[in-house]
């Protein structure tokens, strides 16, 4: 009879498997644990002429999370460069001005100018046709 040795591997690479189990384990609690259903989005008053892009998108809106971070989520039509399209609430509003990058019609970049009295206007060649809000963020009173 032959006799068979098997062959444990080492503590160190226990170790690190447990360290990466549990790495990607919290990774995925943190994915989750901050879902969408904790936000509450409210619809923005949109003016000067601003109006939803389209059915089958996302009214134009914004919501805060728990962490204090402030999400603005929609597409928007028909308002010039330049001019407020909405305007967020206090508790919603930056602590300085913001300029940040967005898509506009035909994937053309523009920017979003935040204000720290919280006006929203889209700036570039092309934002009547299409301004994205989608994926915009930044910290309330920050």
């Amino acid at each position: 009879m032959r006799s068979y040795h098997v062959r444990l591997p080492s503590p160190a690479l226990i170790v690190a498997c447990l360290a990466l189990f549990a790495a990607l384990g919290g990774g995925a609690y943190a994915a989750t644990s901050s879902s969408s259903s904790s936000i509450h989005w409210k619809n923005a008053a949109l003016k000067n002429g601003w109006t939803p892009y389209a059915s089958g998108y996302a009214p134009a809106g914004y919501a805060k999370d728990s962490s204090g971070v402030v999400h603005l989520r929609g597409g928007i039509k028909g308002g010039t460069s330049g001019s407020i399209a909405f305007t967020l609430p206090k508790a919603d509003r930056p602590h300085h001005a913001l300029y940040l990058p967005i898509y506009t019609l035909d994937g053309s970049e523009g920017s979003l100018y935040i204000s720290k009295g919280g006006h929203v206007e889209p700036f570039g060649s092309e934002v009547s046709g299409y301004t994205s809000l989608d994926g915009v963020s930044f910290a309330a009173g920050e």
